[in-house]
């Protein structure tokens, strides 16, 4: 497929699929609306449907860029958001699949740390294909990442190690995350050291891309 074509198709179903979002989320409340007359409680919903519309709205706003000319931006947007509702998806079918397969205490949290790990590597694999595609340049994998979304993964994996020591101490609950134990200590300082440290590393190798783009460019 020619590479023209292919940004035009990704950008109008971006577009169309942006106005079908918009649509789903702000037809009911304004249907409530002028069916039952504006209320207190509909009012308050307002700030909420306007929230729920920024994707769609991202999507319409970008997938025409898209389809206008080609935009790094802009593409890396569409497939965000892509990405952002796959996870949502792959996270709620974990749930509803294999609520038992984990303790309950960090079942949740492992699923959505596993979700957006997937969801970030699809991401990642799709935008630097379609870069190809598009421009015939190859681009650095750390360089499409962002730092907001590392430090989201880091938070993530902090959470998620701090929840699987606390559930696997050896020793009583109620002294688990004592400073006084050594496990209580470990517990502590571990998921802080290795989480910090996935993020330090990441961003590294992330600076390091963005140099190596800049001596090309």
């Amino acid at each position: 497929m020619k590479p023209e074509l292919t940004r035009k198709l990704i950008g109008g179903a971006a577009v169309i699929l942006g106005a079908c979002w918009i649509l789903a989320v702000t037809i009911s409340p304004i249907s409530n609306v002028y069916l039952k007359g504006a209320n207190i409680q509909n009012l308050l919903f307002l700030p909420i449907i306007i929230v729920m519309a920024i994707p769609g709205v991202l999507a319409v706003v970008h997938g025409f860029k898209l389809f206008s000319r080609m935009s790094l931006s802009s593409l890396k947007t569409v497939v965000g958001l892509l990405s952002i509702s796959v996870s949502f998806i792959l996270y709620s079918q974990l749930i509803k699949f294999f609520p038992n397969l984990l303790p309950d205490k960090f079942v949740e949290l492992a699923y959505l740390f596993v979700s957006c790990l997937l969801a970030i590597s699809g991401y990642i694999l799709i935008v630097k294909l379609l870069i190809q595609h598009l421009t015939n340049q190859t681009i650095s994998k750390h360089s499409l990442l962002s730092r907001d979304i590392v430090m989201l993964m880091a938070w993530q994996l902090w959470m998620l190690l701090s929840a699987i020591s606390l559930e696997f101490s050896p020793i009583g609950k109620d002294d688990a995350v004592s400073s006084t134990g050594q496990w209580g200590l470990l517990s502590l300082i571990a998921p802080i050291v290795v989480a910090y440290g996935s993020y330090r590393i990441v961003i590294a190798r992330m600076n390091r891309a963005d140099q190596e783009l800049g001596q090309l460019s």
